[in-house]
């Protein structure tokens, strides 16, 4: 009985690690990227872009509150009312990110991925968006 779970766990592991280098292709990511593992179920896909679209950008939840806090903050009191810096259940409501966004780089941005990972320094979970600005 032992083996056969083993080889079972086994199995989901492999399979997990093909999700995920799948994953790092897809984004243009390669391992190195982040430190720590990555797994499929912190990453929402929201639509599908080339990782060589030179359009495609990304940008880091805590880098976002460091370049500008007070637009920062307004902008999320515009969104979701309130001034939070953690974006695990916000990644429920892609399109409020989206949003969010928009407002912060006054442009309207198409959100395609969000990712939740942890800053390696400090030990805060932060999110990194993947987003296009529109034309």
């Amino acid at each position: 009985m032992l083996d056969y779970i083993d080889e079972v766990y086994l199995d989901e592991i492999e399979r997990k690690k093909e999700e995920q280098q799948e994953l790092y292709d897809l984004l243009g990511l390669s391992h190195g990227h982040f430190v720590g593992k990555i797994n499929y179920a912190d990453v929402v896909k929201l639509k599908d872009y080339e990782a060589t679209d030179t359009k495609l950008q990304t940008v880091y939840s805590d880098r976002l509150y460091q370049w500008n806090s007070e637009k920062y903050d307004k902008c999320c009191k515009k969104v979701w009312n309130n001034t939070g810096q953690l974006f695990e259940e916000r990644s429920k409501h892609p399109e409020n990110i989206q949003t969010f966004l928009s407002l912060y780089f006054e442009k309207d941005c198409d959100l395609v991925a969000v990712l939740t990972t942890t800053n390696v320094s400090t030990g805060f979970p932060l999110s990194c968006f993947f987003y296009v600005e529109k034309d």
